[in-house]
């Protein structure tokens, strides 16, 4: 399952998160791509202001709104 409903959705990480392109510091902002599940869990995808993009677990990251 893959989903766009939160596509373009602004989102950071609420803590360090370590993953493959390496470690990803707390509140680093970006928007999600799509939400999709793997093997019982979901999974973000978040394309990062700084750049690249990342797949993280919902509990990872929170949303806001750009006031």
């Amino acid at each position: 399952m893959t989903s766009t409903a939160l596509a373009g959705r602004r989102c950071r990480t609420n803590k360090w998160v370590e993953s493959p392109q390496g470690r990803i510091a707390a509140m680093s902002e970006g928007k999600i791509r799509y939400v999709c599940e793997n093997l019982g869990r979901l999974l973000v995808r978040v394309d990062w202001d700084r750049g690249g993009s990342a797949m993280l677990f919902p509990e990872e990251i929170e949303l806001f709104d750009v006031a």
